[in-house]
């Protein structure tokens, strides 16, 4: 199941850098595409036409997650919290930023009176980080007495690409099935000890 994880892991990185390739040589080319109409424009004595807007990709996510029929809330600058098959999420995403951030927080807690249960948590999380496509963290709340357990993945999301509703989900379903392997991993270990 690891070996599955990791070469789905490596499968999703190749098609991020793929498109951020793409996505950065046809930036090269509108570049250049843009300098010879300027020069063009000079020579002509008219003035040099205006460099496109920039994609806003906040608005790009949120008209995403609309076509997934989530229902959205907005808070602080950045961040879009909605529920995608029975979770919440977050997504930090800004209007000129091409890459999103979402989070899938909470999915777990652990008491921290519990000590072998935290001790198997950390030496999984970090065994996980080093092996799936998600980065798996947790925050101590005192006040609870618990160590919530989030997970969180950084994507490209240019306007370029045709499949962004396929995109984002092919992301929730590794943030599902990594907390759930990591959740499978902590009570085999907890039945076990």
């Amino acid at each position: 199941m690891v070996e599955l994880a990791f070469i789905l892991g490596l499968l999703v990185s190749a098609a991020a850098f793929t498109i951020f390739f793409l996505y950065w040589n046809r930036k090269q080319s509108r570049t250049v595409a843009q300098v010879s109409e300027e020069q063009k424009d000079k020579e002509d004595n008219t003035p040099a036409s205006q460099p496109d807007t920039p994609i806003n990709t906040r608005q790009l996510v949120l008209n995403t997650l609309h076509e997934l029929n989530c229902q959205t809330t907005e808070f602080g600058d950045n961040f879009i919290r909605f529920e995608y098959q029975g979770g919440t999420f977050i997504i930090n995403a800004t209007s000129d930023n091409l890459f999103i951030n979402i989070i899938y927080p909470n999915w777990y807690s652990i008491n921290l009176e519990d000590i072998d249960k935290m001790a198997a948590m950390q030496r999984l999380t970090n065994r996980a980080n080093n092996s799936f496509h998600t980065t798996i963290f947790y925050e101590i709340e005192k006040d609870d007495n618990e160590a919530n357990i989030s997970s969180k993945v950084v994507m490209l999301f240019p306007p370029e690409i045709n499949y962004h509703k396929d995109y984002l989900q092919a992301n929730f379903h590794y943030l599902f099935s990594d907390a759930r392997h990591l959740i499978i991993s902590l009570e085999k270990e907890d039945k076990e000890g």
